[in-house]
């Protein structure tokens, strides 16, 4: 299991990243009193999944989940993309597959009032605009207001028995403000990805828009990297520059340095604001 952590500092400008408030032992990092959006990042492979997961995602080309919270929250670049809240689903079949285990699993990790009888009959298949593509995902969208049976689902069939670390960090995805589950058959990996935009009142010890915990490597074939990372002013306005800290549990004894420049399209904030990805 691969795991990568980023903290988005929101007014790096003012203050930056502060290595006093980054505390790097053996196998744990803790942090104290960051004003920052947080994204969580999971990567499993095929042999870490349940048996019912795994059939279900070996009819699947592609499957992409994202579920988007009914409360407002700001966007922090770069993680500004937008869907309408409720659960999205998009889905590529593979040649000749029913795909007859993929409804019966969304309900059974989604919740059991979902309405989805199976990709033929519950998906809706959008046109294809480019004759580039010979077929495009199906997609379907339901309106789910929590994820209080994903993270019910997590603690009783994913988390090792009597893991309390990992129960609560199922819980903590009750609070995040979207979730994203992607799988595709040339990698043979899930990644679950979460973003909260503030953290949860119980994250922190004094403030509920800071965060203060402790990230642990509880495995030795585990990789955990924790990123502390800020906007910096870009060189070009075409470009994404974020510097900061990187550390991964078990490596490092500090904190190290980095700096990232990406290109990114250039869009007006209200677009940023006002349309999905």
């Amino acid at each position: 299991m691969r795991e990568r952590i980023t903290y988005l500092l929101r007014d790096p400008e003012h203050d930056g990243p502060d290595p006093s408030k980054i505390n790097v032992s053996k196998d744990s990092l803790t942090v104290t009193g960051l004003d920052a959006a947080k994204e969580h990042r999971v990567t499993f492979g095929f042999s870490e999944l349940s048996q019912e997961l795994w059939r279900a995602l070996k009819q699947c080309h592609e499957l992409r989940i994202r579920w988007v919270s009914e409360s407002p929250y700001d966007s922090t670049p770069p993680f500004v993309a937008r869907l309408s809240p409720g659960l999205h689903v998009f889905f590529t079949p593979r040649r000749d597959e029913l795909a007859d285990s993929l409804c019966p699993m969304l309900k059974k990790v989604f919740g059991q009032n979902l309405k989805c009888t199976s990709p033929t009959e519950t998906f809706t298949t959008p046109p294809i605009l480019s004759p580039r593509f010979s077929q495009t995902s199906l997609q379907y969208h339901s309106l789910l207001p929590s994820l209080i049976d994903l993270t019910t689902y997590i603690a009783e069939a994913v988390c090792p028995p009597a893991d309390q670390h990992c129960r609560s960090q199922a819980a903590a995805l009750t609070s995040a403000s979207y979730v994203d589950i992607d799988f595709d058959a040339i990698s043979h990996s899930v990644i679950v990805n979460a973003f909260w935009s503030a953290p949860p009142t119980s994250a922190s010890a004094s403030d509920e828009n800071l965060w203060t915990e402790t990230i642990l490597k509880r495995s030795k074939e585990d990789t955990v990297e924790v990123g502390v990372l800020g906007n910096e002013r870009p060189s070009e306005k075409e470009e994404l520059s974020l510097s900061g800290f990187l550390t991964v549990l078990g490596q490092d004894d500090h904190p190290s340095t980095c700096h990232f420049i990406a290109l990114r399209l250039s869009l007006s904030p209200s677009v940023n604001q006002a349309k999905p990805n």
